[in-house]
């Protein structure tokens, strides 16, 4: 719901994003000892890290910009998208987003 609260019908679902770009990843991090969602927001080819303690948190949680990923060499106007954690180490978080020019994944590292 949007208060952070569990449901199991769809239509209480809320939304609490609203500007992701393709998919998202939701993990615990041990190191900041909260939630870490991360993504690539669309139009801006920012990526983006929201912490939060719980899931009644969530809704107020601040959406912190990371980096900037540069615009696509090719000029069409595509914007990078999905961008996702795949595996974290201490202070460190490894995520990948998808590059549009080449249909591939680029791997960036995030130090905490």
């Amino acid at each position: 719901k949007n208060d952070g609260s569990w449901t199991g019908r769809l239509e209480d679902s809320g939304s609490f994003l609203g500007d992701v770009a393709g998919e998202c990843s939701l993990s615990w991090n041990r190191h900041l000892n909260k939630y870490v969602i991360l993504y690539t927001r669309i139009f801006t080819n920012e990526i983006v890290m929201v912490q939060f303690d719980d899931f009644s948190s969530l809704p107020g949680a601040e959406k912190k910009t990371l980096y900037r990923i540069p615009a696509p060499a090719s000029g069409n106007g595509m914007w990078q998208y999905s961008g996702k954690e795949i595996f974290s180490d201490g202070n460190r978080i490894y995520m990948i987003y998808i590059n549009p020019d080449i249909y591939q994944p680029m791997l960036v590292e995030i130090k905490l």
